[in-house]
């Protein structure tokens, strides 16, 4: 089907994963990071349907009601994404805590304000780009490697993020020590630690996978599994690495057993 004055769905898809999690109410607090990333670094909230009824009624109807019905197709796809990651997420915890947790997400609303509604209007108006996206900047970044008998002392790298948090200091951080005590039960040969950019990071190699983990212990802090040439890597943004090595770069966010999600990438057998 063609559709006349066809509008940039490119631009209000991406406008729509950044500002639709600030219109829900409700979201339990266990799942809002997750929620909040999905939105924007997956097509877990996207459905074809949400797409095509955007399109009809932005040509058949106006351009308001196009918007509010398609958030609420993409509220009806939070539901379902919501009610996936608790199953997911949780698989193995109690039933009770389950059921708690999708009673919680049953309960997810999105309330709608102009000022939101104006912004995906907006988006969907602005015209399409069709030159080729220029060159992204390269941000330079840089890891030191700590000698084994260094890092495998509580000591030693407790000391390093206690630095961080003095030169960070106001800023609420908060540290998630076990994340660190867990990676290490994985036995890795190797470890280093950022010194810009990826302040916080640590990369740890093994002898047993090509792979490597990158761990932070700051709460709200996602884990990364590289693969391949991991040093040219790290030497550019998370953002960057998401645009140019998609089949080499994972993300896994702490949430129900994150350790076994993290093992089955890396190939532990």
């Amino acid at each position: 089907m063609e559709y006349k004055n066809e509008p940039n769905w490119t631009c209000f898809y991406q406008t729509l994963a950044k500002i639709g999690p600030k219109m829900l109410k409700g979201v339990p607090r266990v799942l809002k990071e997750w929620l909040d990333e999905a939105a924007v670094e997956t097509d877990r909230l996207y459905s074809y349907g949400l797409q095509t009824g955007f399109y009809y009624n932005w040509n058949e109807n106006s351009h308001e009601n196009a918007v509010l019905s398609a958030l609420s197709d993409w509220e009806r796809n939070v539901h379902v994404a919501l009610n996936d990651a608790v199953d997911y997420f949780f698989y193995g915890e109690s039933q009770s805590k389950i059921i708690s947790l999708k009673k919680s997400v049953s309960n997810v609303k999105l309330i709608t304000e102009k000022k939101y509604i104006d912004k995906l209007i907006n988006a969907a108006s602005s015209p399409e780009i069709t030159e080729e996206p220029s060159e992204p900047i390269v941000e330079k970044l840089s890891f030191e490697l700590l000698p084994a008998e260094i890092w495998f002392s509580d000591l030693s790298m407790k000391k390093y993020f206690e630095d961080i948090g003095k030169r960070e200091k106001g800023k609420g951080i908060e540290i998630d020590w076990e994340r660190i005590e867990k990676i290490k039960s994985l036995n890795p040969v190797k470890c280093y630690v950022g010194t810009s950019g990826w302040q916080g990071y640590i990369v740890f190699e093994f002898d047993y996978t090509e792979k490597v983990i990158l761990e932070c212990p700051v709460f709200g802090s996602a884990t990364y599994i590289l693969s391949g040439d991991w040093r040219k890597m790290i030497g550019h943004s998370r953002k960057y690495l998401r645009t140019m090595f998609p089949d080499d770069y994972e993300k896994i966010v702490h949430k129900g057993d994150w350790l076994l999600r993290i093992k089955n990438l890396i190939t532990i057998t």
